[in-house]
This record gives C-alpha cells, sequence and structure tokens, in this order.
C-alpha cells in the first residue's frame, strides 16, 4: 500500500520541529560544554590549593628543623616553635597514657 501524499504544510511543520529540536540539543551542548569546563576549573583548583598546603607544611616542618639545628635565628617563628614543642609533648604525653590504659584493662 502506498503512503498518502504529503503536503507541503506538512513537511513544513516537520522541518520546523526538526529545526527547533536541533536548536535545543544545541544549546544543551554548550551548557553542558560550559559546565563541563567550569568542573575542570574548579578540580584544577582544589588540586593546586592541596599542592599549596603541601608546601607550606614542608616549609613549616623545614622551617622548624633548621630553627631547632640553630641553623635559622627568627624571633618571630620562636613562639611557634615553642607552641610546636609543647603540642608534641603532650601528644607523646597521651600516647603514654593510652599505652598504659590498654595494658592496665588487658
Amino acid at each position: 500500500m502506498a503512503d498518502a501524499p504529503k503536503s507541503p504544510s506538512t513537511d513544513s511543520r516537520r522541518d520546523k520541529a526538526w529545526s527547533k529540536a536541533r536548536e535545543a540539543l544545541e544549546r544543551g551542548r554548550e551548557g553542558l560544554l560550559k559546565v563541563s569546563r567550569v568542573g575542570k576549573i574548579k578540580f584544577n583548583t582544589a588540586r593546586m590549593q592541596r599542592d599549596r598546603v603541601t608546601l607550606y607544611r614542608t616549609l613549616g616542618e623545614e622551617t622548624y628543623r633548621l630553627c631547632k639545628s640553630g641553623r635559622l635565628v627568627s624571633p618571630e617563628i620562636d613562639g611557634l616553635i615553642h607552641e610546636i614543642d609543647r603540642l608534641s609533648e603532650r601528644i607523646d604525653a597521651q600516647k603514654i597514657e593510652m599505652q598504659e590504659k590498654a595494658r592496665q584493662s588487658r
């Protein structure tokens, strides 16, 4: 059985519908690309921030070692060195206390 002939207005409506669908898909694609680019920038920024924190930690540890060895003298840093030492002593005391409590509970 043969298909019914199509009127020009049916073809025109179908073409308009396809055109609108393609435009909508293109807008969606552009939006997705934009979100993807922003996501990549956020990811890279977060990675760089983690790298910077790691470098600060490394710098701090090296500064601490230099100050403790006397190769770096800085009155501005001495207070921080004292605080680090004080906290380290407290941590060590807490670890000893935990070990003693663990032995007592056996």
